[in-house]
């Protein structure tokens, strides 16, 4: 980050759409383009309205030159989710969607998910911690209600929604509490409104992995985070996918150079043959993204994102 300090949290959430990775750190949210020889660099900052810099940017969702920046933390931890466009070399707000009745006091935009026709907000910690996700899309006056994903499996401190993604002709949902160990749930649309389907669960779960923190998907499958797997090391699982069915499964291990409890998978965005892959505890504090490229046959970290130490030039390669 231009601006990087330790302990900056950078790499607390990422969106990404194409060649544009957005990057949350404490003092914004932060724009990256990759260039034809896949290097990144700097598109632009994100600055927290007045007044809601605390938990700004913890969910991001990107749709071409829209970004949905997620303060989930204001007006009483009803959380909101802001509006951006970028345009002319800067990001300017557009729009405000405000937490519905029903989701009170339950950090409502602590995830983001936006797909062509619907924006999705998790709000996990309504309902006494059980957790609640709710669809919005775009009207004449702005951002409408269009409907609420519910399931019949959750109990209370499951915090379903506190991951969101789309793909595959579905929304997935994170819920980190379910069963201890934490699950992905699916959802597809249907006409009496958005249908559960099935359920990821990690192969080798264990409690307070927190699996499910994470959401990402793309052309490879659907990417989830474990932040807490190897006791805070963290890891993230490649579901490839066919159709709505699993062919594999792959774990994928932080880097040998990210070591300690890197909290690798605390989010996640993934794009056209690539994922990038937080560690937000990297660094004592100070994040790390790293950004891994393959293919069926393997995956390879090739490439870092991160916050410098006061006083060194950032590296990015």
């Amino acid at each position: 980050a231009p601006d990087a300090e330790d302990a900056d949290g950078f790499g607390s959430a990422l969106a990404t759409d194409g060649n544009v990775l957005l990057v949350t750190g404490n003092n914004g949210v932060y724009g990256f383009t990759r260039s034809e020889d896949g290097g990144w660099t700097p598109a632009g900052t994100i600055a927290a309205p007045e007044g809601e810099d605390v938990g700004f940017g913890a969910a991001l969702a990107l749709d071409g030159t829209t970004a949905f920046v997620a303060a989930p933390l204001v007006a009483e931890r009803n959380g909101a989710v802001h509006v951006f466009e970028w345009a002319d070399g800067a990001w300017t707000q557009t729009g405000e969607i405000s937490a519905p009745e029903a989701a009170a006091g339950g950090v409502f935009g602590s995830a983001l998910a936006f797909d062509s026709d619907h924006l999705f907000v998790g709000a996990p910690l309504a309902n006494d911690r059980t957790g609640a996700v709710f669809a919005f899309r775009a009207g004449e006056a702005g951002w409408e209600s269009a409907g609420e994903l519910a399931s019949q499996q959750l109990a209370r401190n499951d915090q379903f929604g506190m991951s969101l993604a789309t793909g595959y002709g579905m929304v997935a949902v994170g819920a980190v509490g379910h069963a201890g160990a934490g699950a992905v749930f699916g959802f597809m649309p249907g006409a009496e409104g958005w249908m559960e389907g099935g359920r990821l669960v990690a192969f080798d779960g264990a409690p307070r992995t927190a699996f499910g923190a994470s959401i990402a998907i793309n052309d490879d499958g659907v990417w989830v985070g474990a932040p807490g797997a190897g006791r805070g090391v963290g890891a993230t699982y490649l579901f490839a996918m066919n159709g709505m069915a699993i062919e594999t499964v792959r774990k994928i291990s932080p880097p040998a150079d990210l070591a300690g409890r890197g909290l690798l998978g605390g989010a996640l965005a993934a794009g056209s043959g690539f994922a990038a892959l937080a560690a937000p505890g990297a660094d004592n504090g100070a994040g790390t993204v790293v950004i891994y490229e393959g293919e069926d046959t393997g995956w390879s970290a090739v490439a870092s994102v991160y916050s410098p130490a006061e006083g060194f030039d950032a590296v990015v390669g």
